[in-house]
């Protein structure tokens, strides 16, 4: 697709907050939410009924719209990755649909800073034989305006401070523009335009400023003896005369004797002949609208953040694969230990069954024999536990093949943890949620949820829980849900003679598509055995929303 597609602006900066602790994720994520809502109510979509989902994991799908979001959280580092793609088409009689395309991505690597990416494409409808729409004009979208305006937030290339304005330097001060250039760190150009002898410009440095917010930080003097002041800070090959205009791209190699052609330079003269709207149109083309950066490895795309979870699960599915042949081999020793230990109690049984003949024979010449009777039976019942402890690792020889041998599995690891109640197990057969999915929510409800539940420090359980597992958790329903007696009966359950409520329930996914990438666990923390009891395991259980449009 972009092939096909016009960019018409990219930007790429770090985000550091203003204020101690202020998550500058939430606060990026507030303007792309507002603009997604605004977005979304243009077409008639309510998006307030289930953002919380949608923001992690959705999308949706209008005659005029369609969005699309995604998350991956690195749980070793705790980096958080999210980004969004939002299509629009615009209609018009007699011309040529256009589809504007917007892409979001935020990276967050620790708590200092966020890094925004934002790219904005349209493509006209392909094989259309008649009028395209105008070319639109070029502007800042309007959530760039916000992050560069906002007061909690800091918007940086480097360490080169971002924003609408442009800065100026005065007599003495070009120290400051030659360390600006000589930032390493700077990934944005420098555009710098001197005063001609007269003080004046050819150029408004306020509106260019405008033009090429988010992408470029512009400096400017308007003191007559700026050149040759210049000249001396930075040496004669990286000059800009007398109402000039020069830029300064990121990465400076001072010792390289042709990087000085690297850094564009435009005469007044030649500002002069170009004219402002031309050279307006040239400088927003090669800054904003850039192809080569835009495809460079410094944007984060919703493919790329799409690529993080797919790199995650093939990691995943490795350690899994050899956590099970490691598995397999020790349960095969263990067996192999227990058959040894069967066939030396099945001879010391034989043993004591001629004993116990000879004892009935003799039993009223020596009644010590008597005694020999109770050891006998606890042999026995030693034999009747191995037996059920082979037919346990039997179980573990292979990998699981359906949910009810993966579930078996994971109880012979975390059996003090989790259990299932006669609905749970029952449920099973109607789990199409994959094997590896299912095992890494049991993993995380035994590991992760279950200790929230038994800490004592009233900690909220929702969040601790989110922030650790990639999966949603809901300890309730919705409010016409809990009205309905019917709904709330479907919730209720027993386990080891109690009753119980499995209305909390953790969940990924929303079964469109293919349904082995989704899951909802109905579940009761039972506080007798504390252990998570699960009730229900596998789509969820019929509510207010779906019933109402069955």
């Amino acid at each position: 697709m972009d092939l096909i597609s016009n960019v018409f602006y990219r930007t790429h900066f770090d985000v550091y907050p203003t204020k101690e602790n202020w998550n500058v994720f939430a606060e990026i994520t507030k303007y792309i939410i507002n603009w997604c809502k605004y977005k979304a109510n243009l077409y008639g979509i309510n998006l307030e009924w289930d953002w919380k989902q949608f923001r992690k994991y959705g999308f949706f799908d209008a005659d005029s719209m369609r969005a699309y979001t995604t998350q991956f959280i690195d749980k070793e580092t705790n980096a958080i990755y999210w980004a969004a793609k939002v299509y629009e088409i615009i209609k018009i009689d007699g011309l040529a649909d256009r589809t504007w395309i917007s892409e979001f991505g935020i990276e967050q690597k620790n708590k200092n800073y966020a890094t925004f990416s934002y790219t904005v494409m349209y493509e006209d409808r392909q094989g259309y034989y008649g009028k395209l729409q105008p070319a639109p004009e070029a502007n800042i979208p309007s959530i760039v305006k916000y992050l560069l305006t906002d007061r909690w937030i800091e918007c940086k290339s480097g360490c080169q401070v971002l924003g609408l304005s442009s800065h100026e330097i005065s007599s003495g001060q070009m120290e400051l523009l030659y360390d600006a250039l000589n930032d390493t760190s700077r990934g944005c150009p420098i555009i710098y335009l001197s005063a001609n002898k007269n003080g004046e410009h050819l150029l408004d440095n306020k509106e260019l400023a405008q033009l090429l917010a988010g992408n470029a930080k512009i400096f400017y003097s308007s003191f007559s003896l700026a050149c040759q002041e210049f000249c001396k800070v930075i040496g004669e090959n990286y000059r800009c005369p007398d109402g000039g205009l020069r830029i300064y791209q990121p990465q400076i190699n001072w010792e390289n004797d042709d990087e000085p052609y690297r850094h564009i330079y435009f005469t007044e003269g030649k500002i002069s002949e170009m004219g402002k709207e031309e050279l307006f149109r040239v400088l927003r083309r090669a800054i904003c609208e850039n192809i080569q950066y835009y495809t460079s490895k410094q944007l984060f795309r919703y493919d790329d953040c799409i690529s993080l979870y797919d790199t995650f699960r093939q990691k995943k599915t490795q350690q899994l694969a050899e956590q099970a042949a490691d598995n397999e081999f020790l349960f095969n020793d263990e067996a192999r230990q227990l058959r040894e230990a069967k066939a030396e109690l099945e001879k010391v049984k034989f043993e004591l069954q001629s004993a116990i003949n000879d004892f009935n024979q003799e039993r009223q010449k020596n009644q010590s024999l008597i005694d020999c009777l109770g050891e006998t039976t606890e042999l026995r019942q030693s034999v009747l536990d191995l037996q059920q402890a082979q037919s346990q690792f039997a179980i573990m020889q292979s990998l699981p093949q359906t949910p009810e041998e993966t579930v078996k599995m994971f109880l012979l690891i975390h059996a003090d943890k989790i259990d299932l109640s006669e609905r749970g197990w029952a449920s099973l057969k109607d789990c199409c949620a994959s094997n590896a999915l299912l095992w890494e929510a049991l993993f995380d409800m035994a590991t992760i949820l279950r200790k929230l539940y038994i800490s004592d420090s009233g900690i909220d359980i929702v969040r601790e829980f989110e922030q650790s597992s990639r999966f949603s958790l809901a300890l309730t329903e919705g409010r016409e849900t809990r009205k309905n007696k019917d709904l709330m009966k479907l919730r209720e359950d027993t386990y080891a003679g109690d009753k119980i409520n499995i209305e909390p329930h953790v969940s990924l996914g929303n079964f469109r598509g293919d349904k082995s990438k989704s899951i909802r666990v109905y579940y009761d923390f039972h506080k007798k055995s504390q252990k998570i009891v699960i009730g229900c395991c596998g789509e969820h259980l019929t509510n207010y929303s779906t019933k109402k449009f069955k």
